[in-house]
């Protein structure tokens, strides 16, 4: 039998509030590649190949429109989306 002190115990699995936070440390670093590269288009990152076109018109809209939906660094000022063959490309612009 092994005995564990409290520091040797295992970190806890991610709480939702943590895992939001990666994702949403991923959204700011995106959003930061965007804005070092003023100007020029760039593959919205998703995990599907292929959005259906209503998701990717809404994401544009919600991006464009500083929406609430839109993932947090994109509702602010400097950023703009347009829908190409059923994919989302956005650009941060000055």
């Amino acid at each position: 039998m092994k005995f564990l002190t409290d520091d040797q115990l295992p970190p806890p699995p991610p709480t939702k509030e943590r895992a939001e936070s990666i994702t949403q440390r991923r959204w700011r670093e995106f959003a930061e590649e965007l804005q070092a590269n003023p100007g020029l288009w760039t593959k919205w990152p998703t995990r599907k190949r292929k959005l259906k076109l209503s998701t990717a018109t809404q994401t544009a809209w919600s991006i464009n429109k500083k929406h609430e939906s839109a993932p947090a660094p994109f509702r602010e000022d400097g950023f703009e989306a347009i829908v190409r063959n059923g994919a989302i490309y956005v650009r941060a612009v000055k």
